[in-house]
């Protein structure tokens, strides 16, 4: 999978890397290896996306952090073939993948889902993300605070 990076996006107020310590689903994708795979993906890509949808409805852009235990997910669900919440139901976290491999496919994914959407545009100041590539698919585990 190819890796791909931005430049920091100035929707983005924060991005910063926190140490490791919901969902829209494609067609399926091919089997992938064991454990984990896949290519990190700039969550300050992710994160200006999903800023710039929060601005186009009237809201504050949110902190992005690139968290390390968000990208291990990510990374868990591609080696899977596969997207789950790794955290109780009681906590905003939205996980998906999208085939092209697209940043604002991703967030449209999200905003076209309700219960993803009301999550995106809710009350928090910061969003935790991890993203990864394989195989021709972007997956992402987003967590909010």
């Amino acid at each position: 999978a190819a890796q791909q990076r931005a430049a920091k996006p100035a929707v983005a107020r924060t991005v910063r890397s926190a140490p490791a310590a919901a969902a829209p689903v494609g067609a399926a994708a091919p089997a992938p290896a064991a454990a984990g795979a896949g290519d990190v993906f700039s969550a300050g890509t992710i994160g200006a996306e999903l800023n710039a949808y929060r601005v186009s409805q009237g809201l504050g852009a949110l902190a992005i952090v690139s968290s390390g235990a968000r990208v291990d997910h990510a990374m868990q669900m591609a080696a899977s073939n596969s997207i789950w919440h790794s955290t109780v139901r009681s906590m905003a976290e939205i996980v998906g993948r999208v085939s092209p491999v697209s940043a604002s496919a991703m967030i449209g994914a999200y905003a076209n889902s309700a219960p993803h959407n009301a999550i995106m545009l809710g009350a928090y100041s910061t969003a935790y993300v991890g993203a990864v590539t394989y195989d021709g698919w972007l997956y992402t585990s987003i967590q909010f605070g």
